[in-house]
């Protein structure tokens, strides 16, 4: 099951672990509080701009869920979703980096996962593939500075359009049991009701 904050988490891992991207970025996956969270510059802030459910229900029956013996114990369903991430890279006025470089490195990094570059999967910091995010695409980007602060803050941002899907599963109150394997023996009278 992939949520909209594991893409998150996995994007700022790509980034992290880029040859692309400058070392000494910080790297923020939440609406910080900037009255109480002392945050370093360069920033590289992910935040979602938006989620929309595919379909109407949106509760489409995948399969069964089994137990190591083959079974049915519950019912996965899948959720798929569209979900508008805003990546925005923010630097002050004289700093010795660029927010459009940045950006560009940014953007780079992002191409890979696309569907018009190499369609690498997206890997969770612990390793796991995100198997369920199967399309990434480039949006809009731009560059906007805060003119209302001193020293300027100098922002480029990126907006990138990812189609995922999480699974939920319904436990069943009673197992359907699929096959029931009996030990052939004379002294014992077995009878199967199903």
């Amino acid at each position: 099951m992939v949520r909209v904050q594991d893409i998150i988490d996995a994007f700022l891992y790509a980034f992290q672990t880029s040859n692309r991207v400058p070392d000494d970025l910080t790297y923020v996956g939440y609406m910080p509080d900037i009255n109480t969270e002392a945050i370093k510059l360069p920033i590289l802030h992910i935040e979602i701009i938006s989620r929309t459910e595919i379909g109407a229900l949106n509760t489409d029956f995948v399969e069964y869920y089994t137990d190591e013996n083959g079974n049915d114990i519950g019912k996965i369903f899948e959720s798929m979703f569209d979900v508008t991430l805003e990546i925005s890279v923010w630097t002050a006025e004289g700093s010795r980096h660029d927010p459009r470089e940045i950006g560009n490195y940014v953007r780079d990094e992002i191409y890979t996962y696309t569907k018009k570059g190499p369609q690498k999967q997206l890997v969770s910091p612990t390793g796991e593939t995100l198997d369920e995010v199967w399309h990434v695409r480039l949006d809009e980007a731009n560059h906007t500075d805060d003119m209302g602060t001193s020293p300027v803050l100098r922002r480029w941002q990126q907006n990138v359009y990812v189609r995922a899907s999480e699974q939920f599963i319904q436990n069943v109150e009673k197992p359907h049991i699929k096959s029931v394997v009996v030990a052939n023996s004379s002294d014992t009278d077995v009878s199967i009701i199903d």
